[in-house]
């Protein structure tokens, strides 16, 4: 499962919420394989780091582990 946190208005991301959204999806998909996790993403007015553009939560289980 994958939650993210974005700050739609980051100034170190030249995009709106969509294209932020797809940006993230492109590098999810080049490292995560299908079946693709469940994925919310939060939008946020800023982060404690005051450069971050997304914050992101992973949870995952491997069975016979």
């Amino acid at each position: 499962m994958l939650t993210t946190f974005h700050d739609w208005s980051a100034p170190e991301f030249s995009g709106d919420a969509k294209a932020q959204a797809k940006a993230f999806q492109t590098v999810k998909d080049e490292f995560i394989s299908e079946p693709h996790p469940a994925w919310t993403a939060v939008g946020t007015t800023g982060f404690v780091r005051e450069d971050g553009i997304l914050e992101l939560q992973a949870v995952a289980y491997s069975p016979g582990v």
